[in-house]
């Protein structure tokens, strides 16, 4: 059996993608596009999110 037919496989890429996504939401997480430019907004967003939590 393949593994990228596997149900198990499928559950995780999921739930990685998902935390991708959630984390993108926050700033934590680059956009694949970003990689080649330098952003500073979610560097400074990040700082704040753990100088100032909730």
């Amino acid at each position: 059996m393949d593994i990228m037919e596997s149900s198990g496989y499928r559950d995780f890429v999921w739930a990685v993608e998902l935390h991708r996504l959630g984390l993108e939401v926050i700033g934590l997480w680059p956009k694949t596009e970003q990689f080649t430019k330098k952003c500073l907004w979610p560097e400074i967003r990040t700082v704040y999110i753990l100088r100032y939590p909730w």
